[in-house]
């Protein structure tokens, strides 16, 4: 081969690169062919042949094309470009595995390049190998300290091996640089690891910025209601209603819920009826509790008239009792502050056997999750209600060892103490 034919083959070569970065396919290949047919042996010219290959999805010509390669300069065996692309076709293939050990291969030849590190990376994520995930985005990040998409995913990864080192570390930095990503990330994982003081103050940071997000609205008042915090809860709630484009029915489910925690029964089967008109078969249950509870009958048989035309006898069953545990938090902060019974009597044996089914299924809750205070106090609640005081103040005092600031079962904990003064 001449000089001339070297220098052509070069140009075409030079081309086809220009046209395939100009996502101009046909071309590239036109020029790539040429340079080919005046120098087959042309290293670029395979590589670019085998990035063609793979960008059309054909796994197996692009391994064919290197090792035509390699078999003429057995020197591009190792070559970082030709590794990259063989572990791509076989990624394309569906052999991961082969594809790891190339890449791990190349990791252990060139410990500078971030390449293969970013490659393996993606590889075990995609597989859910998290501990080699890790491992592969911290050599990423030591290549790459700025690279904020590896530490987001190391943060990710990190909260589910070891949540409670993560949160600290996301405190820290959202301490250092205040940003409303970051201290919702610390927020939702304080809550996951049972924080929740904590997590209500990123909350409160986070709405005071960002008052206009339902979603943040209704994630921040749900944690106020679990945390006993009624006023909170309401006034967050009540914000992401009034917004147009929030997902009101949820919101105005969630505020019903509130009140109907803190004993506003009222107030409780009010939003239940909002919701109704929306077209919730579900919220007519809420209705009818609401309306048992204010002594309204009439309303309460109108709600059971319309759960039993929208929902079979399992599911108002279902949806009777879920709402009862809901209630049975105001009910026994109604007794406490009213010194009188606010379920009437008639209805008592109605109820009973939901109060009875709520308090089964928060028992079983307690044992699965003995570090929740909200289980431990609901708990209490549905014990209290049915009489059963010593496992009531057994189950209050235990969610306020989990969380001391929980106003709620500090109120009950307070109500039981007083009655139990008073049998004395």
């Amino acid at each position: 081969m001449n000089l001339d034919q070297t220098q052509a083959a070069s140009l075409h070569l030079d081309r086809a690169t220009a046209a395939f970065n100009a996502q101009q396919a046909d071309a590239a290949w036109n020029h790539l062919r040429r340079a080919l047919n005046l120098c087959p042996d042309l290293a670029g010219a395979r590589i670019l042949e085998a990035r063609i290959h793979l960008s059309c999805r054909r796994p197996a010509q692009a391994l064919a094309g290197l090792d035509a390669l390699v078999q003429d300069q057995p020197e591009q065996n190792r070559a970082p470009e030709v590794c990259l692309l063989r572990a791509q076709a076989l990624l394309q293939l569906g052999q991961s595995d082969a594809a790891t050990g190339l890449l791990e291969d190349f990791a252990r030849r060139f410990p500078d390049d971030v390449r293969p590190w970013r490659w393996l990376a993606g590889i075990h994520l995609e597989h859910d190998c998290a501990p080699q995930a890790l491992e592969a985005l911290h050599q990423v990040l030591r290549l790459a300290p700025g690279d904020p998409a590896a530490r987001r995913l190391i943060e990710d990864l990190g909260a589910r091996i070891h949540p409670t080192i993560t949160a600290d570390a996301l405190l820290r930095r959202a301490q250092r640089q205040p940003s409303p990503l970051e201290h919702l990330r610390a927020a939702r994982l304080l809550v996951q690891v049972g924080r929740l003081r904590e997590a209500l103050d990123q909350y409160l940071w986070l709405t005071a910025g960002h008052g206009e997000d339902a979603a943040l609205l209704e994630e921040a008042g749900a944690l106020a209601d679990q945390m006993g915090e009624d006023y909170l809860a309401r006034h967050w709630l009540m914000a992401a209603v009034a917004l147009k484009r929030s997902n009101q029915a949820g919101a105005l489910r969630r505020l019903a819920c509130v009140h109907l925690h803190a004993g506003s029964f009222a107030a409780a089967a009010f939003w239940f009826w909002r919701l109704a008109r929306r077209g919730d078969p579900q919220a007519h249950a809420g209705l009818f509790v609401g309306a048992l509870l204010t002594g309204r009958r009439r309303l309460a048989q109108r709600a059971a008239q319309a759960l039993a035309r929208h929902l079979s006898r399992q599911e108002r069953r279902a949806a009777l009792t879920a709402l009862w545990r809901e209630a049975a938090a105001g009910i026994e902060l109604a007794r406490t502050r009213c010194g009188a019974d606010p379920i009437p009597s008639g209805d008592r044996g109605l109820l009973r056997p939901l109060l009875a089914k709520a308090r089964t299924t928060l028992a079983g809750h307690a044992r699965q999750f003995p570090r929740r205070a909200d289980v431990q106090y609901h708990l209490a609640v549905c014990q209290s209600a049915l009489g059963e005081v010593a496992q009531a103040n057994h189950a209050v005092e235990c969610a306020l060892a989990i969380n001391p600031r929980y106003a709620a079962a500090r109120r009950l904990w307070f109500g039981l103490a007083r009655a139990q003064r008073q049998a004395a």
